[in-house]
């Protein structure tokens, strides 16, 4: 029905002109495709023009041997760190923005969106210089004594052989040999049939090596929440969008994606019936690139054991061929006790964590020996840890795919709490990936545990000359207060999302 003013020629009463401003805004939040392009364009704008031009390779082309390059670079007042925090903030509240977006998306368009918008920011992130952890320069030292000197490197440091071209870029622990695996050193080589003894060279191409990894650990994450029945765009841009796990693989170079792929790997094949044998083969390989991820073991084979009565002998099989596979991933370079010894070394470090703040409170307080407070850290905390894990897989009940995801979050977020004490922010490449599929919590805590991880390194670089205790509490509290936080006040809310994607609500 015609209304009268229509009808006299009166004209239609327009919006208050200061409200006009708020058009653009409301057109681009009605399409959740157009809301994710434009936080994926200011995202980037964020991180590369506020972290990454500042930080990057063309601007700084040398290696730091610095202890706290960022604050060598930005500078080690009140001013750098801010200069450093703000666009982490202004990232971090992008990406929260893009999550929720990624809620109410669907279809093919929103997926081309959230995968290009991925390949965009970590391309973008590629020239960032490793100021945050020298790492990459060591594993290409690594790499070079795993595939010229045929060594392993978990025994050979980089200062075992003082003739080879990249021991001078070493900035730190180039006395020390790593801890990682035989799949990560041999995949750390590829670079070097390229690059040759070129720094930048083999820099570059690790980091490509490492982000083809992060594609595929988002792809896969994708694929497992969509079997999970929840929403996949989700995990495309909690793993692919996460500033974090951006800055730790294609601005660091760190091979946790790597371990994270092959984990996975495991984890989609054991939710599917055809290649089930292939679960712990692929474990194997995560293991082979980073030991840690042995705790993801347990879960699985509870979970293949009650779900699977009818293919226990399939399951015998894939245990079988997945120790095979370790077999044959160190056997060419085994040598006995000071191999296994590489396996242990790390937890005798502390840093950055709750267990390291009561590690130096204990020490400021009794002046006892570090080793005998870690010893007796461990003789309270290990148990602790056993006895929660024991309750967890003996509740691991259900039949499902989110029930098996869900005992692998909570697994891995008691390792990382409890007893890693020496804890860095690319740890949480671990643990990210497999919040992807599940409810309000767990996604709340991932979320908030990337902030945090990436907010550690403001204390972490601005506070080295801090007394320990003070530095300890500073990037602790940093670190783990947020997903604290996330762990007490987030509450399972059945939105319309989460009633279209029932098991994925049942996770919380």
């Amino acid at each position: 029905m015609q209304r009268w003013g229509d009808a006299i020629g009166a004209p239609r009463r327009r919006a208050p002109r200061r409200y006009r401003c708020l058009r653009p805004i409301a057109w681009i939040l009605a399409s959740p495709v157009r809301g994710l392009i434009v936080l994926d364009v200011m995202l980037l704008a964020v991180l590369g023009a506020g972290l990454c031009a500042p930080l990057s390779i063309p601007a700084h082309p040398r290696v730091f041997f610095d202890p706290d390059p960022p604050a060598a670079i930005l500078g080690r007042d009140w001013w750098g760190a801010t200069r450093f925090a703000v666009p982490l903030l202004a990232a971090f509240a992008l990406f929260g923005a893009a999550l929720r977006l990624a809620a109410r998306a669907r279809g093919r368009s929103a997926t081309i969106v959230v995968i290009i918008g991925a390949v965009v920011l970590a391309l973008a992130l590629l020239p960032l210089n490793a100021v945050t952890a020298a790492d990459i320069f060591h594993n290409i030292a690594d790499a070079w004594t795993f595939w010229v000197r045929g060594k392993d490197p978990n025994i050979y440091p980089p200062t075992a052989f003082p003739t080879d071209p990249f021991l001078a870029f070493v900035p730190a622990w180039r006395s020390t040999p790593s801890a990682y695996g035989p799949v990560w050193y041999a995949l750390s080589g590829v670079p070097l049939w390229l690059a040759g003894t070129s720094l930048w060279g083999n820099v570059i191409g690790q980091k490509l090596v490492v982000t083809l990894f992060l594609f595929g650990a988002m792809a896969l994450a994708m694929l497992i929440a969509r079997r999970a029945g929840a929403n996949p765009l989700m995990a495309g841009v909690l793993v692919g969008w996460n500033p974090l796990l951006l800055w730790e693989a294609a601005g660091n170079g760190h091979n946790d994606p790597v371990t994270i792929c092959f984990a996975l790997a495991a984890i989609y094949a054991a939710t599917g019936r055809r290649w089930r044998m292939a679960v712990f083969p692929l474990l194997a390989l995560a293991i082979a690139s980073k030991p840690a991820l042995a705790v993801l073991g347990p879960p699985l084979l509870v979970w293949l054991w009650r779900t699977g009565r009818d293919e226990r002998r399939s399951l015998l099989v894939s245990l079988l061929l997945g120790g095979l596979t370790l077999a044959l991933c160190y056997a060419p370079r085994w040598e006995g006790s000071r191999t296994i010894a590489t396996l242990v070394r790390e937890s005798g470090h502390v840093s950055n964590s709750p267990g390291a703040l009561l590690h130096t409170l204990i020490w400021a307080a009794t002046g006892w020996n570090g080793l005998a407070i870690l010893a007796g850290m461990r003789a309270v905390f290990w148990p602790l840890f056993l006895a929660l894990w024991a309750l967890l897989l003996w509740r691991l009940r259900g039949t499902d795919v989110v029930t098996l995801l869900s005992a692998c979050f909570w697994t891995m977020l008691l390792f990382l709490t409890l007893v890693l004490w020496w804890f860095m922010p690319w740890y949480l490449w671990w643990l990210v990936p497999l919040a992807a599929p599940l409810g309000t919590r767990p996604l709340a805590v991932a979320a908030t545990f990337s902030f945090g991880g990436f907010l550690l390194y403001v204390p972490h670089m601005w506070l080295l000359a801090a007394p320990p205790v003070a530095l300890y509490a500073a990037t602790a509290a940093a670190g783990f207060i947020p997903p604290s936080l996330a762990l007490l006040l987030a509450r399972p809310r059945r939105t319309a999302d989460e009633e279209r994607y029932p098991l994925a609500a049942a996770a919380d």
